[in-house]
């Protein structure tokens, strides 16, 4: 719903070429999503996109694997992670039913996001004895995905240029060739990243409504906050409570060691720091560009401080100092972990099912009036059915002349349509 109906109406009316320069011009720099809407709006309808909403979702949760990786290179600590990430998600249902199973949503967070922890592990494993044609393949892939994802959400360069710098200019423990494709990448985001800020579309949506460019934290840190404690009342809360423990344990053996003499060392604190550097500047643009919908655009913030937590977690003696987080109980927690995710998930799917059916027929009643009836304000009822959370369904609203009801009225042929 939401935007759905209105991306598929500018998608008809032109290519994805066409949709996507309209947008650069008139709305936003997101030129690799925008690309994407254009293309999967102009052959698959609103109400049509469960399939994609599907394949959204499964390469997102892939994608935590990448953010496992990250984090370590044992494979029972890889299970847990990824375990314990997905439980993270699934607890705020909320966030990622804006983010990951809303269509539109999905490609315009889910995607990048997805496409990023990817990158940053196909960085993050440069080959080291490859031949030149395939490290000149390597670097090809590197630069040409750098760009797509600096050109796809405004969110999301800041803390992959923190990583990516850090990576090439601060590690010890990297070799030439992979600073190299690391330092690549860093200017090929940077390059996406210019291109995304010179839209001229920037300053109409800044100044959407009369408003111009202001920071905006007093919105901002609350939203955040909102975040952590929808959490930490979620399934997952227990998780999170451990996780801050962890993070705090940390610190103070941390303040105690000699920690200039700890960085020395390649990857123990280094990358703690870095990670925690990239969840700051995931907030920068929160701060700078004007505030469509925070809860929404926190999830890259989210991402990055979930990292940094886990990569504090795995450095910490626990692991070692308990006899009973062996492999067995790191896996039978990771597997506990994905069957409590998977049972949500078919409840969800249970309480969905009345609502699309509701929905279906909803649209075949719009798409069968009568032309006399499509002339005037057609009122229909609103779906009242219980959602889940991980449902994202913006419905139309008793003023007709809203833009969600506007565009749906336009698809269907009619005049105008509301609730009642």
């Amino acid at each position: 719903m939401a935007d759905d109906y209105c991306n598929f109406l500018q998608a008809q009316s032109s290519n994805a070429f066409v949709y996507t320069a309209n947008v650069y011009e008139t709305w936003s720099g997101r030129i690799f999503t925008t690309f994407i809407i254009g293309s999967v709006f102009h052959v698959i309808e609103p109400f049509q996109t469960s399939y994609l909403s599907a394949i959204v979702a499964v390469m997102f949760f892939f994608s935590l694997f990448c953010l496992a990786g990250l984090i370590t290179s044992s494979s029972r600590q890889l299970m847990l992670w990824a375990g314990a990430a997905a439980a993270f998600w699934f607890g705020g249902k909320s966030l990622i039913a804006e983010t990951v199973f809303w269509p539109t949503g999905g490609i315009v967070y889910a995607v990048p996001i997805s496409l990023s922890l990817i990158w940053l592990k196909l960085l993050d494993s440069f080959p080291l004895n490859s031949t030149n044609n395939h490290r000149i393949l390597m670097l090809s892939g590197v630069t040409l995905l750098g760009l797509l994802l600096g050109t796809s959400i405004e969110l999301l360069s800041p803390p992959l240029i923190v990583i990516t710098f850090a990576w090439a200019t601060l590690s010890n423990s990297w070799g030439r060739p992979a600073k190299r494709s690391v330092f690549v990448g860093l200017v090929a985001t940077i390059l996406g990243m210019a291109v995304l800020i010179a839209a001229p579309g920037n300053y109409v949506r800044a100044t959407y409504g009369g408003d111009s460019f202001k920071l905006s934290a007093l919105t901002v840190f609350p939203s955040l906050v909102d975040l952590l404690v929808r959490y930490v009342k979620s399934c997952s809360g227990l998780l999170m409570i451990g996780i801050v423990v962890s993070v705090l344990n940390y610190v103070i053996r941390t303040f105690k060691a000699n920690l200039d003499e700890d960085l020395r060392r390649p990857g123990h604190h280094f990358d703690v720091l870095v990670y925690f550097l990239a969840a700051l500047a995931a907030v920068v643009p929160m701060l700078v560009i004007r505030d469509f919908a925070m809860m929404r655009t926190s999830i890259v913030f989210a991402v990055f401080a979930l990292l940094f937590l886990f990569s504090i977690s795995e450095r910490l003696p626990i692991w070692r100092s308990y006899p009973f987080l062996n492999a067995r109980s790191v896996t039978a927690l990771a597997i506990i972990l994905f069957l409590t995710i998977t049972g949500g998930i078919i409840g969800d799917i249970r309480l969905a099912i009345p609502v699309r059916t509701a929905f279906e027929k909803r649209n075949d009643y719009l798409n069968n009036l009568e032309t006399n009836v499509a002339k005037e304000v057609v009122a229909v009822e609103y779906i009242s059915l219980g959602k889940p959370k991980s449902l994202y369904f913006n419905d139309i609203s008793p003023d007709a002349g809203s833009w969600i009801n506007s565009c749906v009225a336009k698809y269907h042929g009619l005049k105008q349509v509301k609730v009642q």
